[in-house]
């Protein structure tokens, strides 16, 4: 399975205003709580103390959808949380691998 970078970019809608914020180092400061148990994993340079400062706020406003009611809502909950864009985007990441698509489609390329 190839996938074309340059043609997949072209194709992607326009980015909300809210993501243009974020920085790498959020999301590596929201990965290490997700994944990491010691703190000598964590690679402590690739983040600032600004950054965890915004992922702990956000992790304090994060909804869990378990105990939501969505059409109380007028804007989606959780929308501009990057702990929650992180976590969708995990799980798809982890359906694609799961779903072999390069056995699936050797020569078969996207975009």
């Amino acid at each position: 399975m190839n996938i074309n970078l340059a043609r997949l970019k072209e194709g992607l809608p326009e980015q909300k205003e809210y993501l243009l914020t974020y920085t790498t180092g959020l999301f590596q400061v929201i990965d290490c709580a997700h994944n990491c148990y010691n703190s000598a994993d964590v690679d402590w340079s690739s983040f600032t103390s600004n950054d965890v400062k915004v992922a702990l706020e956000m992790a304090m406003d994060y909804l869990d959808y378990d105990s939501i009611y969505p059409e109380d809502y007028d804007i989606p909950p959780n929308e501009g949380n990057a702990i929650h864009e992180y976590l969708l985007n995990v799980e798809i990441i982890y359906q694609i691998r799961n779903a072999k698509p390069e056995k699936m489609y050797q020569d078969l390329t996207f975009f």
